[in-house]
């Protein structure tokens, strides 16, 4: 692979650094589609007739990827951002940096892979905001400048990784002694639930906050979850609540609290979330009831937002919480990543 590296001021001092996947999403709502139910319990399907033109309802263009999500996240809650990626030496790069520069997201630092096309994903929408995404990961940071050649923040935020950008785990000690105040959060992909929670014993301790979904979590851990009735918990609901049922993670939560990662966050999309701390708190968020769902795409990340971006501010985990659930019912209702994404002054009103 050939990079082109930008040149690297050190003299700054960004209050986070984002890192992980950069692409350029398309969404797609197709006027005409027929949705075939499964037997046996699987999902349900999209379907399309072989050999016909297919009128479009929505067509829409926009940055992905974990990394630029949450720097736009990160950004519009007032924090001095910087994302670092890798993004192709073509005219879908251009357009990417264009709109991080937009949202005044440091881009100086991202790697340009001149041999490769930007990364980009095609996102087939369903009327119920449900989606199927077709990607095509073309560029891999190796990211051979991290940690010595980064700027120095307040926090690391790490997204989904591939095998090659895994590299970067070898050096998170690194980059931990030369920011020692700083915190680090990691909201893992599949990847890395691939290899097990034991691959990664050697940094789990370095992981302030973890932020991951429930499927997630099992995966992870390889421990299934069981649904349990709300009253019995454990916790009371910080908000109101038409679910009568919730995801029991805490087998799950207690091992990466046991591998020493001080927060973890787990999400369950309209089931709410939960936080789970090494103090033995243990908190439950339903999802915010009157966002409707336009797209799920993006939620994650903005959750991930939300949960840091209050934590960063000295806010209690009861905010962290709320502040996660309200970002994400936020962005779910409007196409894209990060069009609904809360500014610091609206989540303020919103999730107090």
């Amino acid at each position: 692979m050939a990079y082109l590296w930008y040149n690297i001021e050190m003299d700054k001092t960004f209050d986070i650094l984002t890192c992980g996947s950069i692409t350029l999403d398309t969404f797609v709502e197709p006027a005409e589609m027929d949705i075939v139910q499964q037997k046996g319990g699987k999902e349900d399907v999209m379907a399309f007739e072989i050999g016909q033109k297919i009128r479009m309802k929505t067509i829409a263009r926009h940055v992905g990827g974990g990394a630029a999500n949450t720097a736009v996240g990160f950004s519009k809650m007032g924090f001095k951002t910087v994302c670092l990626g890798t993004i192709g030496n073509d005219d879908h790069g251009e357009f990417i940096q264009h709109q991080l520069k937009t949202v005044k997201v440091e881009t100086k630092f991202l790697n340009i892979q001149k041999d490769a096309p930007s990364s980009a994903s095609i996102i087939f929408m369903t009327p119920d905001g449900r989606r199927t995404v077709f990607s095509e990961r073309t560029t891999h940071g190796k990211f051979d400048h991290f940690p010595h050649q980064v700027p120095h923040t307040k926090a690391l935020y790490m997204g989904h990784l591939d095998e090659v950008e895994m590299k970067i785990f070898d050096h998170l000690q690194a980059w931990k002694d030369e920011n020692p105040d700083s915190v680090i959060a990691w909201n893992p992909g599949k990847t890395q639930f691939s290899l097990g929670l034991k691959h990664f014993a050697n940094i789990l301790h370095l992981i302030d906050v973890l932020i991951l979904n429930v499927e997630e979590a099992e995966l992870f851990t390889g421990k299934k979850s069981t649904q349990v009735d709300i009253n019995t918990l454990g916790t009371k609901p910080l908000l109101p609540t038409k679910n009568t049922h919730v995801a029991d993670v805490s087998v799950q939560a207690q091992m990466f609290l046991e591998a020493g990662v001080k927060k973890v966050f787990i999400t369950d999309g309209i089931g709410g979330s939960q936080y789970f701390g090494i103090n033995g708190e243990h908190l439950y968020s339903p999802a915010y009831e009157d966002m409707p769902s336009v797209s799920t795409l993006g939620a994650g990340d903005s959750f991930s937002v939300g949960v840091m971006s209050a934590f960063l501010k000295g806010y209690p985990s009861t905010t962290q919480l709320l502040w996660g659930s309200a970002n994400a019912g936020s962005v779910v209702q409007v196409f894209g990543a990060q069009e609904g994404q809360l500014t610091l002054e609206e989540i303020e009103k919103f999730a107090h």
